[in-house]
């Protein structure tokens, strides 16, 4: 049986930002190619393509937790000196507010 990220009782608020989290990883070029399996432990095609899906996201696929986990967690403190770029994509705010609700969460 499929573990859904929707039943993990995330509102539909988180959900946007765990989207635009997915899509800043996907989009952004935050993350150097070269560094970004080592970070996340998928690749950046394996992040969009759960970005693909959203929101049918299986939890019960590694690739789509670690894509889920490693973009909220690498985007909280690594991309140095890309402030301005990851704003335009999600607030420090609502980072740190959803890896809170992330960390709780028993997948």
């Amino acid at each position: 049986m499929m573990k859904s990220i929707i039943d993990f009782g995330f509102t539909i608020d988180e959900l946007n930002v765990i989207k635009k989290c997915l899509a800043a990883v996907v989009e952004g070029r935050l993350f150097d190619d070269w560094e970004f399996q080592t970070l996340f432990g998928v690749n950046r095609n394996q992040v969009a393509i759960t970005l693909s899906q959203w929101p049918n996201i299986d939890l019960e696929r590694e690739e789509s937790l670690l894509a889920i986990t490693g973009s909220i967690m690498n985007l909280i403190g690594y991309p140095h000196g890309r402030d301005a770029l990851l704003k335009k994509y999600v607030s420090s705010e609502e980072l740190r507010n959803l890896s809170k609700k992330w960390q709780e969460c028993n997948f």
